[in-house]
């Protein structure tokens, strides 16, 4: 065990101006919050000798001094359900102080970004496992903190451990976004597809990214199609799709095409339907008629065939909907654990389930995928969801480190504020050493579904 040695503190200080939206952060009233843009490197291994930094900005500048206090808790989280406890703000966890720094002339106007930097040998690692710092600011008798998850592996540590296989799931899907007239119902919906729109952004930061499983929406790819080739956009007036428009649209067509050219490809319900509903209201025509629109998709990215997927929006597929889609002979079925969960411990539980046909069924990690969602989003905690997420999978695989198990990850990739900067990063961020990527074909050929149980709903309601 090392202990905390004396040490240099440097705050440099960063001329930015604050961008709008600040994180909560535990603030006195009326006082100010703290905003964690940076943090390099993400994670610290034995005898590296790093310098840890931090990236922080506050929400508002001050002419008085401003003291950075740091302090590391003196263990590890002790399990996952502590991420979500750090992320409130409300841990409360013993640590020691490791570095502090007087900015001594404030934070002025337009200059409200610090930069703390730490040695590696001021950190007291005591095992492998997720460290939290505590980061404190205090100006006059105004005080701020945030909390920060910092991964520790050592892989000396433990002998043949097995990587923690993850199987991220991308979806393309858009909302619907055309009438029965074939005009588009709104501007945001034409320019989704441009770099800056959230089809856009989530595939250019894919690119080229060949471990990603990808579930692709055909009504998405439609629309795209049709924009490159014009029409009408409804608003205050009606207006046309312009050439930029339609440029993007193209290009969006042939980066989607180039990006899952050496990937797995499942295509979705047209509009990414939810069968279980349609089922269960007895629109099994139009169930048939989601499930069977792969042309799009096969005439965009010239692929074929292409297999088709259907996700359990809610968690899981009623009886009548196992039955159904057991007829359709659909390649892949995805579930949340949701509903279902470990059978036989507190452990995280196999993202793989059977049902009693033998069919196998991914099954979303829900914890680790609301990380990654918010991860690649451009909200200010963007930063600190990515810190979650890669402590949540180095948790999980402490949790049983000499077996091979699977998690699935299915981040919300529709949502209105993803970031392609920051998709582009949290992608970046799962090359770390206690992870690797898996595939369908490789997850199924392993038997990892000894502990799955469906313990949230009726089993006849739910198996075959």
């Amino acid at each position: 065990m090392r202990r905390v040695i004396s040490g240099v503190l440097a705050a440099l200080f960063v001329i930015a101006g604050l961008g709008g939206g600040f994180a909560p952060s535990a603030s006195a009233a009326g006082g100010f919050d703290l905003t964690l843009t940076r943090i390099s490197p993400q994670w610290l291994a034995v005898a590296t000798d790093v310098r840890l930094t931090l990236n922080i900005e506050a929400s508002q500048a001050f002419s008085e001094s401003v003291v950075f206090k740091v302090r590391q808790t003196t263990a590890p989280l002790e399990g996952r359900a502590d991420i979500a406890t750090v992320m409130s703000g409300k841990a409360d966890l013993a640590s020691q102080v490791v570095g502090e720094f007087d900015t001594g002339m404030g934070l002025l106007e337009g200059s409200n970004s610090v930069s703390l930097t730490l040695a590696e040998s001021q950190l007291d690692f005591s095992r492998n496992g997720v460290y939290m710092l505590h980061v404190t600011a205090t100006a006059g008798s105004t005080k701020s903190s945030i909390d920060i998850l910092l991964p520790y592996f050592n892989n000396q540590e433990i002998s043949d451990f097995e990587p923690l296989r993850v199987l991220p799931l991308w979806t393309v899907a858009t909302p619907p976004s055309v009438n029965v007239r074939g005009q588009y119902l709104s501007q945001d919906a034409v320019n989704a597809f441009g770099d800056n729109g959230t089809a856009g952004a989530i595939v250019k930061a894919a690119a080229g990214r060949a471990d990603l499983t990808w579930l692709i929406d055909p009504d998405t790819v439609r629309t795209a199609q049709r924009i490159a080739g014009g029409g009408e956009i409804l608003g205050d007036s009606i207006e046309v799709v312009n050439n930029d428009q339609s440029t993007a649209a193209s290009r969006w067509l042939e980066s989607l095409r180039v990006s899952t050219y050496e990937s797995n490809i499942y295509a979705l319900p047209y509009a990414n339907a939810e069968i279980n509903a349609l089922i269960n209201n007895d629109l099994n025509a139009l169930a048939f008629s989601s499930v069977s629109q792969t042309q799009y998709i096969t005439d965009a990215l010239e692929r074929l065939p292409i297999a088709r997927a259907a996700i359990a929006h809610r968690g899981d597929f009623s009886y009548n909907t196992w039955r159904w889609l057991a007829q359709q002979n659909l390649s892949l079925t995805i579930l949340s654990d949701s509903k279902y969960s470990s059978a036989s411990s507190s452990y995280t539980s196999s993202g793989i389930a059977v049902t009693s046909n033998g069919r196998k069924s991914l099954v979303v990690d829900s914890q680790a995928s609301r990380q990654f969602s918010g991860a690649i989003t451009s909200n200010a905690r963007a930063a600190l969801r990515r810190q979650a997420l890669i402590s949540d999978l180095l948790i999980t695989m402490l949790e049983r480190p000499n077996e091979s198990r699977l998690l699935v990850l299915r981040p919300d990739t529709t949502r209105s504020d993803v970031s392609y900067i920051e998709t582009a990063d949290t992608l970046d961020s799962l090359s770390v050493p206690w992870i690797e990527a898996s595939t369908v074909a490789d997850a199924f050929a392993t038997d990892t579904t000894s502990e799955r149980i469906n313990s949230n709903t009726d089993r006849k309601s739910t198996r075959l």
